[in-house]
């Protein structure tokens, strides 16, 4: 190390020495002054007589860097303006927000987001430090709000208020309110039940004739009076239009009968139905719903009636009813609807149809009794006979090879209806 820096040295003092000479000395850090500092970093102070080859080395963080990458902590603000500043907390960096600064009494916090630290910086003047006039009334709501004048701080009272002058013929100062804020006659007055305009009753009141000339604090609690208009009828009645206008305040009065008192007789055929309830009215015909019990299936027309099954089921209609029998179902390809189809009800295969062989068994063929067998015919009469065994039935067929009537096992029919 030692010969290393006195080869530095006679380097700086004798820039003549040949190459070979400085090409000893590289193992050593360069100066500071030879490296520059990322974004972020600025040289050190004395950076000229350090040596180094890194940001650590040879530059301080700036703000910039250290807000930029952490940011400023809770209570305060980042400040571009710091930026280049050397550092990396918040008293260097940042600006304290006012926060929770403690105004002095009469004060309030200007905004607790802005940077300060002084109370001229975070605090403004408030109501509670404004005296009102002998005019104008103290307004405690104001207390807390920011403001330095009457019209900021404080409530004309009723005193100044000239309510016939202001309102007109129908106002009437309200005395105990004089000493009260107020700069308006609804604030300050109380009017006659006759004016229209203020005393406004709801949809179905009105003000009698003996209250016309009375004057009130109670606006139109006092002045109006129910009429049959704004009767709430009790359940089982509905308003009667043609009271509508009279005064009135029960059923009796102002309401008529409605058929949700009326029971309807479901043995007759008849169905309660809620959607009548409001339906003035007291005859099965006006108040309940016709059920199936009283609607006749036409056979005719393909339509059977389901037993009691749809008797209490409200409607008047086929289609609600009755349900439609199998001669209305149409059949796969290789099936044909059976025999009772006309008084079964049904629109499936399954329900109404049978093998489309079955009719031939039915109508051309004779089964064969108990003890019988396809062997006892001659080929003339064997393909006119089957065989029954379960619900299974099996043909005669005349075996060409054999010369001989035996069982067509191959092409059996089953489920045939009756068979």
């Amino acid at each position: 190390m030692k010969a290393t820096a006195a080869l530095l040295g006679v380097a700086a003092t004798c820039p003549g020495l040949s190459q070979a000479l400085l090409i000893q000395t590289s193992s050593a850090k360069p100066a500071c002054n030879k490296f520059y500092c990322p974004d972020g970093f600025v040289p050190k102070i004395g950076h000229h007589e350090l040596n180094g080859d890194s940001a650590e080395e040879c530059c301080d963080e700036t703000c910039g860097y250290w807000v930029d990458a952490v940011g400023c902590g809770e209570g305060y603000l980042k400040n571009e303006e710091y930026y280049s500043n050397v550092g990396k907390n918040d008293q260097i960096c940042c600006d304290k927000q006012c926060g929770d600064y403690k105004c002095k009494a009469g004060y309030v916090l200007r905004n607790a987001s802005l940077p300060g630290i002084h109370h001229s910086e975070c605090c403004v003047e408030t109501c509670a430090l404004w005296n009102c006039t002998d005019i104008w009334a103290t307004d405690n709501s104001k207390l807390h709000v920011i403001g330095a004048s009457n019209e900021e701080c404080c409530a004309p009272t009723c005193a100044q208020y000239d309510c016939q002058q202001s309102g007109g013929p129908m106002w009437f100062a309200e005395p105990s309110k004089n000493n009260t804020a107020g700069a308006s006659v609804e604030e300050c007055c109380m009017p006659q039940c006759r004016h229209s305009g203020e005393i406004q009753c709801q949809d179905g009141w009105r003000v009698p004739a003996s209250k016309e000339n009375e004057t009130t604090t109670e606006g139109a609690a006092f002045c109006c009076d129910m009429t049959c208009k704004a009767y709430n009828c009790s359940a089982g009645w509905e308003k009667n239009m043609s009271r509508i206008d009279e005064f009135g305040d029960s059923d009796e009065a102002c309401c008529s009968e409605q058929c949700s008192l009326f029971t309807c007789n479901l043995a007759d055929g008849w169905a309660n139905d809620s959607a009548l309830d409001e339906v003035v009215g007291k005859t099965s015909e006006v108040c309940c719903q016709a059920t199936c019990k009283q609607h006749t299936c036409n056979i005719t027309e393909m339509w059977l009636a389901p037993g009691n099954e749809k008797e209490n089921v409200t409607g008047n209609t086929h289609e609600v009813c009755c349900e439609q029998s199998c001669l209305a179902h149409t059949c796969a390809a290789d099936k044909s609807l059976f025999p009772p189809a006309k008084e079964t009800i049904g629109s499936t295969d399954e329900v109404c149809c049978e093998d489309a062989r079955c009719e031939r068994f039915r109508s051309n063929l004779t089964a064969m009794g108990e003890g019988e067998f396809c062997n006892k015919y001659d080929k003339d009469a064997c393909e006119s006979h089957y065989f029954s065994v379960n619900s299974t039935l099996i043909t005669c067929s005349w075996d060409k090879t054999y010369e001989l009537c035996r069982y067509d096992t191959v092409n059996r029919v089953v489920g045939c209806y009756g068979l």
